[in-house]
């Protein structure tokens, strides 16, 4: 089955540095073997435009929860953007369990310190609120989870630390409180109300917590008349912290003219939860002496009395009961904890009948098992849903995870729901072509245990997808990663690194040109080689080889290879030893030329780090090293990056980046393994990530992405000079990572991974994999029209290093002549008239190195005629 090809069209984040519009592929085309059509409009696509739920990167904590009759919202701090500054992060869950914004909804992406937020639905819209360094502030959210405050707004900038916020609704508006210092010694509690259109209407906020002492943790509840505000008060009396409370009308009067005692008993009642009921409020908190805490609760009545004069015990276990929150449902309370009994943070919940009987003495376990979990919360429904802090991936890998309890206390989801969610990251992505269609592969983390797997999906020349969805290659325990693939005879192959086993090892997986997995638990083609550098693959037609790092095989990382056949056997099941000198070898390509193979790699033999250079070896069809060791390709020590080489049939082409010349470099090598370019001119001159070659017939096609994430490219022919540069696309590229490969029509697809804001209207907020079709047409060179008898063009030098010298000279007669230089990109950078015989010199020292073209235009009696050739400038 297939599915047309899925143009998204790019609704790129207006913010800075993420202008993702698509331009016209348009190039220079003039002088070359090699080029594209002048006004070529290609468009960039996403491979997979599917979503999948993954676990939010890093730690997500301190959730809260609300209610809007039809949906929750969770909120927490989240530091997928950052580990050390958080932003806050929200959404929306249905009443059946589904998440429904799987990228979250980002409410603040990072910056803050301690957000701790909290949430309140006030008839219209949601209220968040958090604390952004010395503010509290808010932002609104709609029913559908649409930001209506997209910077938020201050609800309170006077005072220094302020912290704690929490938030409550009636049906015209909210009321947030916080605690903070103001004039006075110690924290106070403050409050102010907002209007359902974001107004603070108590600018200066409203003292509500003045008791004298330290007033923290506030929690705030309407119930249907009146506030009531409650937080921890820790007097001057050693050892000794109090529940107290206030009640506020909607108006922002306070009800009562002292605090009420909800409870002073001896030892330390910490955070407070409230809930109203039918005729008041319950109030619950955690309660201890000699680092044994228990949960507790009390009635407080609709004119401010408490009416319970002992403590409800809502859970006495054994060892510790914390953090409590409270609900009300229409049977009376809920009330949910962290619980230590077992010896490791539980979740545990209780109900409470309105009169305050605990009808769950011993608790209600919603989730048991052996991972810490911490800082519960609860929203009211037909049925509760409890939302914590969750360490299943690992205490750096915190969560936040959910499950709904019916009225009646039985728990619906037993295995928890993963709410704190992301898309799906891919990246890496690699490509070939097998004749008729386009296999792209990629790492996917789509897997809730954050591990990496590899998937794949094929598509036409014509744009026509053809899978229903992206298919899994791999995805063993440990994670798989960094994969290639090459297609040969009758299946392509597919070579990753692969964590099964303590020790990387380098797997394969052949697919067939229908997309089926021939080898689902993949093909071990390699001892553990501990070296985090993606393997290669080439094909010749009948086997494959495959090369990679290899850490065990002598002193230092060598270069290993072995061949598998198509028909899945590794036929060098000891393995191939390419290169095991001196020093350390790595980041291993390889291509096939007319006979063998051509490895090549970084080599440190000279030197150490930083030293490497670019070293080469043919391998037969057979296995056998023809150059054992290799030969020099580059001849002076310089660090570079990862290699990469493709063959016209006869010779090969190596390119690599170089930072001992400042850009990408070039060197071809013949089938007999001589180096035929020695000090070629750079490519390009500048600070970029890897490149990728491939033999585009008659010319290669160089590309990679440079320092400013935008990717570049050139065509090669194939005696090494540079016939045309190119950048397919303004679309920042995220990573250094990028496939290429040819069809048989001329057209060539490029893969690459960059960060997606949105598209076609919807959030990713992840990096996505991108795809661009455009054609590489061979065109004859194209001839200028005549220029007129007699004119001459002369600039020299050639390379220039600055300072062109251009001469231009026409026959007799009436003339205007001007002379254009162009960048590679067709920009017009410099125009000087001229006379009928002039020599005139033209500056380039404030342009960036590369290929310029320069342009004589002359118009003789209405006869207009142009001259053009290239001049490289190398500084």
């Amino acid at each position: 089955m297939t599915r047309q090809f899925n143009r998204v069209t790019r609704e790129w984040s207006s913010s800075p540095g993420i202008g993702l519009l698509l331009t016209a592929l348009s190039f220079l085309a003039v002088g070359s073997t090699f080029a594209f059509p002048r006004h070529l409009s290609a468009e960039e696509f996403m491979l997979d435009t599917t979503m999948q739920a993954a676990p939010a990167v890093n730690r997500q904590q301190a959730p809260a929860v609300a209610f809007d009759g039809t949906n929750y919202l969770v909120v927490w701090q989240d530091y997928r953007n950052s580990v050390y500054y958080p932003g806050v992060y929200a959404t929306r869950v249905s009443p059946q369990g589904r998440i429904l914004d799987l990228a979250g909804i980002p409410i603040r992406t990072s910056g803050l310190s301690n957000p701790d937020p909290h949430v309140a639905y006030d008839g219209r819209d949601f209220l968040v609120a958090w604390v952004q360094r010395d503010s509290i502030r808010a932002a609104r959210i709609t029913p559908a989870g649409q930001i209506l405050d997209p910077s938020g707004f201050v609800v309170s900038s006077a005072g220094e630390s302020l912290a704690t916020p929490a938030v409550a609704s009636d049906d015209s508006g909210s009321v947030v409180v916080w605690s903070g210092f103001r004039s006075a010694p110690d924290r106070r509690i403050y409050a102010t109300r907002i209007s359902q259109d974001a107004e603070v209407l108590d600018t200066a906020g409203i003292p509500v917590g003045t008791t004298p002492g330290d007033n923290a943790n506030p929690a705030i509840c309407f119930d249907g008349a009146d506030y009531l505000v409650v937080w921890g008060n820790q007097s001057f009396v050693p050892r000794v912290q109090d529940i107290r409370g206030i009640r506020l009308d909607p108006q922002g009067q306070l009800l009562d003219t002292m605090a009420i005692k909800i409870d002073t008993a001896d030892g330390f009642q910490l955070k407070p939860s409230v809930a109203a009921g039918d005729s008041g409020w319950m109030v619950v908190w955690q309660e201890g002496w000699n680092e044994h805490w228990d949960i507790c609760a009390r009635r407080v009545t609709a004119d401010g009395h408490v009416a319970d004069n002992r403590d409800i015990p809502v859970s006495r276990a054994a060892g510790n009961q914390v953090s409590p929150r409270i609900t009300a449902d229409s049977l009376g309370y809920m009330v949910t904890w962290e619980d230590w009994r077992s010896g490791v943070a539980a979740v545990y919940a209780g109900r409470l009948a309105l009169d305050g009987t605990v009808l769950d003495s011993a608790g209600i376990v919603v989730t048991s098992d052996t991972t810490a979990r911490s800082t519960p919360a609860v929203a009211p429904a037909d049925q509760c849903l409890i939302v914590w802090c969750d360490a299943r991936h690992g205490v750096g890998q915190t969560d936040i995870y959910g499950s709904r309890v019916t009225l009646e206390g039985s728990v619906v989801d037993t295995d928890a729901i993963m709410i704190s969610t992301r898309i799906n990251s891919q990246t890496r992505p690699s490509v070939a072509f097998d004749g008729t269609n386009f296999l792209a592969v990629w790492t996917d983390d789509r897997r809730e245990d954050l591990t990496p797997g590899l998937y794949g999906e094929r598509f036409a020349p014509d744009g026509t997808i053809l899978d229903t969805a992206p298919f899994l290659i791999s995805h063993a325990p440990g994670g798989q990663t960094g994969a290639r693939v090459a297609f040969g005879g009758s299946y392509y192959l597919v070579v990753w690194l692969d964590n099964r086993n303590p020790s990387q090892c380098v797997y394969a997986a052949r697919v067939s040109r229908a997309g089926v997995v021939m080898d689902t638990a993949g093909i071990g083609v390699s001892p553990p080689t501990l070296q985090d550098m993606p393997p290669d693959v080439a094909s010749d037609g009948d086997n494959f080889l495959v090369v990679w790092n290899d850490i065990y095989v002598g002193q230092d990382c060598d270069i290993r290879g072995a061949r598998v056949s198509q028909a899945g056997t590794v036929l060098d099941p000891a393995g191939i030893t390419i290169c095991n000198a001196a020093h350390y070898q790595y980041e291993a390509c390889v291509a096939f030329g007319d006979s063998n193979y051509l490895v090549a790699w970084g080599d440190e033999r000279d030197g150490g780090m930083y030293d490497a250079v670019v070293f080469a070896a043919r391998v037969s069809r057979q296995g056998v090293v023809l150059d054992h060791n290799g030969f020099r390709v580059k001849s002076n020590p310089a660090y570079w990056k990862a290699p990469a080489v493709a063959s016209d049939g006869q010779d090969w082409l190596l390119v690599w980046s170089d930072v001992d010349s400042v850009g990408i470099c070039q060197a071809r090598v013949s089938s007999s393994g001589q180096v035929l370019d020695s000090n070629r001119v750079p490519l390009t001159r500048a600070s970029y990530t890897p490149p990728i070659v491939r033999w585009a017939g008659p010319s290669y096609i160089v590309l990679w992405v440079e320092a400013t994430s935008v990717l570049r490219g050139v065509g090669v022919d194939t005696t090494g000079e540079v016939t045309d540069t190119f950048s397919p696309l303004t679309r920042p590229v995220s990573r250094p990572y990028i496939g290429l490969a040819l069809d048989s029509i001329g057209q060539f697809l490029v893969v690459y991974s960059g960060y997606t804001d949105t598209a076609a209207g919807r959030y990713y907020g992840t990096n996505r994999v991108w795809g661009l079709v455009a054609p590489a047409t061979a065109i004859a060179e194209e001839r200028p029209p005549p220029v007129a008898i007699g004119s001459v063009l002369e600039a020299s030098p050639n390379p220039c290093h600055g300072v062109l010298q251009i001469r231009a000279r026409l026959g007799a007669g009436p003339a205007h002549q001007v002379v254009c230089v162009h960048d590679a990109s067709g920009r017009l950078v410099r125009r000087v008239g001229l006379g009928v015989s002039v020599c005139t010199t033209v500056s380039l020292r404030d342009l960036p190195d590369g290929i310029y073209f320069v342009s004589l235009l002359t118009r003789q009696a209405g006869h207009p005629s142009q001259s053009r050739f290239k001049v490289v400038l190398s500084r």
